[in-house]
């Protein structure tokens, strides 16, 4: 029996169902002992009905992935029967991968300027304004090599997507390169260790 015979849309269809209907169940017994517990007053644990809900929901997901997968590739096909090009998946995802981009870097400004207020809150003890600055140095090194490097990730992937009108080059080795991100990091991580032993050793004298 081949592989895609033992895989087939049915049976990928019937496991569905029964997952589905699993999870229905679970969900029916996570209302049953809700409505059961704020009665008696006595809560239960619902992880197993929890979990089997979010197994559910990435079961859900995966099979609209599916579905729209099959339908570009019926596109895909239907273009080259009329003898048409089809969708260029390259310029597809490197467009995805700079719309990623986008969303990201806008969501961690987001995220710092909504609720950078709560990431830390006001030091409760003699050493914690020490290992708040501690915390902010780090951030301050690590977050703009984050965004650099993540700017220039997403940039080359649509910057250098497949073209066939363009030759590629090999670069097998650069020495220089090399150097560069294994000793400016080491350096870094040095100081960042110094600075938390001494602040450490500062503490527990």
């Amino acid at each position: 029996m081949g592989f895609k015979n033992l895989f087939n849309s049915k049976k990928i269809l019937s496991l569905l169902a029964v997952c589905m209907l699993t999870g229905t169940d679970m969900l029916f017994a996570q209302g049953t002992e809700a409505a059961g517990a704020a009665a008696t007053d006595a809560p239960k644990d619902n992880g197993l009905a929890t979990a089997g809900y979010y197994i559910l929901m990435f079961l859900v997901v995966c099979f609209f992935i599916g579905i729209i997968g099959k339908v570009f590739r019926v596109y895909d096909l239907t273009q080259q029967i009329r003898g048409k090009q089809p969708l260029n998946w390259n310029n597809v995802m490197g467009t995805i991968c700079m719309i990623f981009l986008i969303g990201g870097l806008y969501g961690v400004y987001w995220s710092f300027t909504t609720q950078g207020s709560m990431i830390l809150p006001s030091a409760a003890s003699e050493h914690g304004g020490v290992l708040d600055t501690m915390f902010w140095t780090t951030t301050g090194i690590t977050m703009p090599v984050f965004i650099i490097t993540q700017i220039l990730l997403f940039s080359f992937l649509f910057r250098y997507r497949y073209n066939a009108k363009r030759r590629g080059h090999f670069l097998p080795h650069n020495n220089t390169i090399e150097k560069v991100w294994t000793i400016a990091p080491a350096i870094v991580l040095t100081v960042l260790v110094i600075f938390g032993f001494f602040t450490w050793q500062s503490i527990m004298n």
